[in-house]
């Protein structure tokens, strides 16, 4: 299973149980990076092309409206 397709029931069930509240995720940085791509509408395989996440770094990801 993909890093992407365990992520994206994660952060479907947490927006569907947080509505309007703000969740900490904490993984590698590769994972949030696939789901920073996911959120922004882009293939997974495009990660690379975001800025770096480095190490202890926050990230805002808004959710997709579908």
């Amino acid at each position: 299973m993909t890093d992407a397709a365990r992520t994206r029931p994660l952060v479907r069930e947490l927006a569907q149980r947080h509505p309007g509240a703000d969740v900490v995720l904490v993984a590698h940085g590769d994972v949030l990076q696939i789901t920073q791509a996911w959120t922004a509408g882009r293939p997974p395989a495009e990660h690379r092309s975001l800025p770096h996440l480095g190490n202890a770094k926050l990230r805002r990801l808004l959710p997709r409206q579908s």
